[in-house]
C-alpha cells in the first residue's frame, strides 16, 4: 500500500509492505574471512516495513532526496530476526542531471544502516558514496563510483574500505 505525491518542485511517496515467505533460502557464513558459507531454508519468514522518501528539486539540475526504511524481518519459526538485514536504512542524496539529450548524471549520497543484523548481533554504520554516468548514445552508456569514499570499516560485515567500479551498459537494439 502506498501513496504518492508530486507538487512543483518537491515530491513524496510512503509505502507500507509485508510479505509471507515460504521456503526463504538465505546465507550462514561458516568462518569470519565470508569465503565459506552454506545456504540454510528458513520454513516460513514474515518480512515487512515502511519506506519513506522525499524530494526537492533545487533547481532544473539539481535536487536532493532523503529515504528511510523500516524493516522487520522474522524467522515464523522461532520469531528471531532474520540476518542480512537492517532494521533501520537512511540516506541523503544530493543528485546531479544537465538533462542533456544524452544526460550526464552524478548522485553523491551517504547511507546509514542501523540494526544490521548479522551472526545474531546487530551492527550500526554508514558509508559516503558517489556514482556518475553519461549515456553518450540510446545504445552505449557509463558508469564510474567510488563507494565507502571515507574508507570505513567493519571487518565482521566484511565492509573493508573504498571500492571503486566502472561499468559500459550496451543495448543492443
Amino acid at each position: 500500500i502506498g501513496v504518492e505525491i508530486e507538487g512543483k518542485r518537491d515530491y513524496g511517496k510512503v509505502t507500507y509492505f509485508q510479505n509471507w515467505v515460504s521456503n526463504l533460502i538465505t546465507m550462514e557464513y561458516l568462518d569470519t574471512t565470508g569465503t565459506q558459507l552454506r545456504y540454510v531454508n528458513v520454513d516460513k519468514a514474515k518480512i515487512g516495513g515502511v519506506e519513506v522518501e522525499l524530494g526537492h528539486h533545487l533547481d532544473d539540475k539539481w535536487e536532493v532526496k532523503t529515504t528511510y526504511n523500516w524493516l522487520s524481518a522474522i524467522d515464523e519459526s522461532d520469531g528471531s530476526r532474520l540476518n542480512d538485514r537492517a532494521r533501520h536504512n537512511a540516506t541523503l542524496q544530493l543528485i546531479y542531471n544537465d538533462r542533456a539529450p544524452q544526460p550526464f548524471t552524478a548522485t553523491l549520497w551517504n547511507e546509514w544502516n542501523y540494526g544490521y543484523r548479522y551472526n545474531d548481533k546487530d551492527y550500526n554504520y554508514n558509508t559516503t558514496n558517489i556514482t556518475l554516468r553519461k549515456e553518450w548514445n540510446r545504445s552505449f552508456s557509463t558508469t564510474a563510483g567510488l563507494d565507502n569514499i571515507f574508507d570505513n570499516r567493519v571487518d565482521d560485515l566484511f565492509i573493508y574500505g573504498r571500492f571503486w567500479h566502472v561499468g559500459l551498459e550496451w543495448k543492443f537494439m
